[in-house]
């Protein structure tokens, strides 16, 4: 078995247990004003670069960033969105070092899964579901519960594959 195929493996077993528990639904937060526009983009710009994928909405991103703010200083958030700006290899040596190892890891599985752990309650709430990032990185499946098409759609290929 190639390596990639083992870390797909274990990303889908960690997925499936993230999914299997239940948790409070969190309303997305409004529309963020001009002012924290660049902030958010920051924050886009590193939890993009953390999940290799291309994160551009503004109203889970100010959701994610307020479920982050409960639980992590201002300074370990901000050193992650900085720290975007450096190169990738950079990146990549800064966000596995502390301080930035643990936000940065909770930021990644905030945007892959949609759910935010509270450790001191010992609870677990979703704040996005079907706009989680997984949905995206793994474009062969969709949501639970989400209809895929017409009856039948599934007998043919999905496009792009």
């Amino acid at each position: 078995m190639k390596h990639n195929d083992i870390q797909r493996r274990l990303f889908l077993q960690a997925l499936g247990a993230c999914l299997a528990a239940t948790g409070t639904v969190v309303s997305l937060a409004a529309t963020p004003t001009p002012a924290s526009v660049a902030s958010l983009d920051s924050f886009l710009g590193a939890a993009s670069k953390l999940c290799d994928l291309k994160l551009d909405n503004h109203e889970l991103a100010a959701s994610y960033l307020d479920a982050l703010k409960t639980r992590f200083e201002p300074g370990g958030i901000n050193a992650l969105m900085a720290a975007a700006g450096l190169d990738a290899g950079a990146f990549a040596k800064a966000v596995v070092t502390s301080p930035l190892r643990e936000v940065s890891q909770q930021a990644m599985l905030l945007w892959l899964t949609g759910m935010t752990t509270d450790l001191a309650k010992g609870t677990q709430s979703v704040v996005s579901y079907t706009d989680a990032a997984v949905w995206q990185a793994l474009p062969f499946t969709k949501p639970f519960a989400q209809c895929g098409g017409a009856f039948g759609y599934w007998a043919d290929k999905p496009a792009g594959l």
